[in-house]
């Protein structure tokens, strides 16, 4: 049994890795193109998260056409116009060749758009996981690199001093907020509104709480 990103329990088939067929694994490991298996997706092939999304979360440029071949296949195309094979690395999973997102690219590419990786609770939980074997300069190079990247930056920091997660000091001085950016809430304001603590190096509002996240990253 596996539990889903909804949390209910379904049997796993273990010759698809859990997916009834038409199976994405095989789909995606003969295909030709530029992808990469991202966000909550490669968070749960690699351990990082309890919660497996609906349909396998590829990351594809801007642009990309649909196989027609996929019509019923449980594949989700995320479009990126920033679209980049760095922090990517090809593994073998489910018996093919995968192009799966490093836990670095997952967090930035999660805290620029949480949405996509279960929220902010679920970027926590991520960032936990990942905490012990993070790679700081990789984390920072993708942090520059990418169009939300210095955003992404901020609310892993923030969400570290919540969590009371030690970062690099060269990690915190990339992250810092830059005189006259824009407030980030770290959760979604239209849901969660917009009172919160202040945290002033990463100009970022607390909206959610430390409890609420740290109740999170236990289960």
């Amino acid at each position: 049994m596996t539990r889903t990103s909804r949390g209910r329990y379904e049997t796993v088939l273990a010759d698809t890795g859990g997916w009834a067929l038409p199976n994405p694994w095989a789909a995606l490991g003969t295909s030709g193109l530029r992808y990469y298996v991202g966000f909550q997706s490669a968070a749960y092939e690699r351990g990082l998260t309890p919660d497996r999304t609906g349909a396998v979360q590829a990351c594809v440029p801007a642009g990309t056409n649909r196989p027609k071949a996929w019509a019923r296949i449980p594949i989700s195309l995320i479009f990126l116009r920033s679209f980049a094979p760095v922090g990517v690395e090809q593994l073998e999973l489910h018996g093919f060749q995968i192009k799966i997102a490093q836990p670095e690219k997952i967090l930035i590419d999660g805290a620029g758009l949480p949405g996509r990786i279960g929220g902010v609770h679920g970027l926590a939980r991520v960032l936990d996981r990942a905490y012990p074997d993070l790679d700081w300069g990789l984390l920072v190079d993708l942090g520059q690199q990418a169009v939300r990247g210095h955003a992404a930056l901020r609310r892993l920091a923030a969400l570290m001093e919540i969590l009371e997660l030690q970062m690099p000091r060269a990690f915190a001085k990339h992250a810092q907020a830059h005189h006259g950016e824009s407030l980030l809430y770290l959760g979604e304001r239209r849901i969660l509104g917009a009172r919160g603590t202040r945290l002033a190096r990463w100009a970022v509002i607390d909206n959610i709480g430390a409890p609420a996240l740290r109740e999170e990253i236990i289960r």
